[in-house]
């Protein structure tokens, strides 16, 4: 009877405790992220590796391919379009509504022609912690100036994605 009020005791206090220990912001280290109209691509797919720091800050960074596309603001018509490989590393605060603040790279091929554009980010992003859906929508700014005029560009954009 003692060694079993023991063993009762043992899992109360461990519950207890468990119940009072802070979250960490990042349940899911790992990620995939589908992006549309930004970071220098019309379309894009990225891996997500988040690492954590504290109770509400953690650090970002994303590998990925994309589709960016050429030509349209000058008018050709004809197919630009090519291969990208978008790259950020950004800095999050905040659990579920977390602001970003970081930096995106973008290599691009287009029809042999070499590019790479480097851009500042500021965002949004909701992570549903159940669920593991993530939703972000970012800006670029003070970046339309760095870009050159034959890529098509938006200052903005957003990704879904699912943590793992």
């Amino acid at each position: 009877m003692r060694n079993q009020l023991l063993l009762f005791a043992c899992l109360l206090a461990f519950t207890a405790v468990s119940q009072t220990a802070k979250k960490s912001a990042v349940e899911c280290l790992n990620g995939i992220q589908f992006g549309a109209i930004g970071e220098a691509n019309m379309i894009s797919l990225q891996f997500n590796r988040t690492f954590p720091m504290k109770e509400k800050t953690f650090w970002d960074a994303k590998l990925g391919l994309g589709l960016p596309w050429r030509g349209l603001q000058t008018g050709d018509n004809k197919d630009n379009t090519g291969i990208g490989v978008p790259h950020s590393f950004s800095f999050n605060y905040g659990f579920r509504h977390c602001l970003e603040v970081g930096i995106v790279g973008n290599f691009s091929n287009v029809k042999g022609d070499n590019s790479y554009n480097a851009l500042p980010l500021l965002g949004y992003k909701f992570r549903a912690i159940r669920s593991r859906i993530s939703f972000r929508l970012f800006i670029h700014p003070f970046a339309i100036d760095n870009v050159p005029d034959e890529t098509t560009f938006m200052p903005f954009g957003g990704s879904i994605g699912f943590g793992f």
